[in-house]
C-alpha cells in the first residue's frame, strides 16, 4: 500500500522515482471503491483517470507544484464555468435637448467566468473565487452634456473587462463571525474616441473603481446584544472619458459600527457611518468642474420593528 501522507512526501517519492503516478491514481481509485458510496457523486472510470496520467508527460514536474496529486471534490465544493452573450435594449436619453443625441444603440455582451465555490458542512466556513472576462461591442456609457449637469447616453466601440471576485466567510468563535470581500476590476476603452474628438483607447472606463475591499465582522450574544465594525476600500476611480487626474478619485475608505440590543421583535441600534469622517467624490461633472460628495460622518439611533 502506498503511504499518501503529503503532497511533499509525494513529490520527494516522485523526483527519487520510487513511485509513478498511476500507482498512486490507482491507489486512490481503489480506496474511492471500498469507501461508502454515498460519498461520492461520481466516480471517473479508471479509463479516464489513465487518461489523465498520461497527459503528465508533457507536463514540467519542477513548474507544476501539484504534480501527479490525486483529487477528489466534495458536493461542498462547486467548479464554475460559464460563458454567455447577451444585449442591453437601446434606448433615448432623457436629459439630452438635441433630438440628434437622444438615441443609443444595443450593446453586445460576450461574458465568461471561471472559479470556486466552497461551504463546509458545518455551514461555518465558505469561501469563493471567480476570475471573469467581458467582450462589449457598444458599450453603453454616461457622458455629461458640456456646461450643464444633465447627461446622456452614448456608445463605446468596445470595451473589454477582467478581474477577479473573491469572498471568504468564516466564525472563529461562537457567536462571531467574519467576512472578506475582495474585487478588482481591469475595464479600458479597446476603441473609442471622446466627446472632444481624442482617441481613448486604452483608458479606463470612468465611474468604475480600480477595486473594492470590505471587511466586517459581527459579535452576537445569547442576551441579544450585539456588536458589528465593517471596513470598505475604494480604489482610483476616474470619471472623465481622459482619465484627468483633476476629475479622479484616489483610493479611500469608509469605517461603520453599529451597536444593539434585540428583544422579541424589537431591536434597538447605535450606529456610525463614516466615523472617520472621509472626505470623498462619489460623482465628478469635468464640464462644470463641480462634484457631488459622499455622504459625511453620521452617528444616529435606529429601533426596529419585525411586524
Amino acid at each position: 500500500m502506498i503511504e499518501l501522507v503529503s503532497v511533499a512526501s509525494l513529490r520527494r517519492a516522485y523526483s527519487e522515482r520510487r513511485i509513478h503516478p498511476w500507482d498512486v491514481a490507482s491507489e486512490a481509485m481503489q480506496r474511492a471503491a471500498t469507501a461508502d458510496a454515498a460519498v461520492w457523486i461520481h466516480r471517473l472510470a479508471a479509463s479516464e483517470v489513465r487518461g489523465y496520467v498520461d497527459r503528465l508527460d508533457a507536463v514540467d514536474f519542477e513548474r507544476a507544484p501539484l504534480w501527479g496529486v490525486p483529487f477528489a471534490i466534495k458536493d461542498n465544493m462547486d467548479i464554475v464555468l460559464r460563458s454567455s452573450l447577451a444585449q442591453q435594449h437601446p434606448g433615448f436619453s432623457s436629459f439630452a435637448g438635441n433630438p440628434e443625441l437622444l438615441g443609443y444603440q444595443s450593446a453586445d455582451i460576450w461574458a465568461n467566468e471561471i472559479g470556486l465555490d466552497f461551504a463546509s458542512e458545518d455551514g461555518e466556513t465558505g469561501f469563493s473565487i471567480l476570475f471573469f472576462y467581458n467582450q462589449t461591442d457598444d458599450y453603453q456609457l454616461e457622458r455629461t452634456i458640456p456646461m450643464t449637469t444633465d447627461f446622456l447616453v452614448i456608445n463605446a466601440e468596445e470595451v473589454s473587462a477582467q478581474g477577479l471576485e473573491g469572498k471568504l466567510v468564516f466564525s472563529p468563535l461562537d457567536n462571531f463571525y467574519v467576512d472578506i470581500q475582495f474585487g478588482y476590476n481591469d475595464v479600458t476603452f479597446e476603441r473609442h474616441t471622446d466627446g472632444y474628438g481624442l482617441d481613448v483607447s486604452g483608458n479606463r472606463v470612468p465611474f468604475i473603481p480600480e477595486y473594492t475591499f470590505r471587511t466586517g465582522a459581527r459579535y452576537e450574544l445569547d442576551n441579544g446584544l450585539f456588536a458589528s465594525v465593517t471596513h470598505t476600500a475604494f480604489g482610483d476611480t476616474y470619471y472623465d472619458e481622459q482619465n484627468t487626474e483633476n476629475f479622479s478619485q484616489s483610493s479611500y475608505y469608509l469605517l461603520s459600527t453599529q451597536f444593539g440590543y434585540r428583544i422579541g421583535r424589537y431591536s434597538f441600534t447605535v450606529f456610525g457611518h463614516n466615523v472617520t469622517d472621509e472626505r470623498y467624490y462619489q460623482f465628478i461633472n469635468r464640464d462644470i468642474q463641480a462634484g457631488s460628495p459622499g455622504a459625511p460622518q453620521r452617528f444616529g439611533l435606529r429601533m426596529n420593528y419585525i411586524f
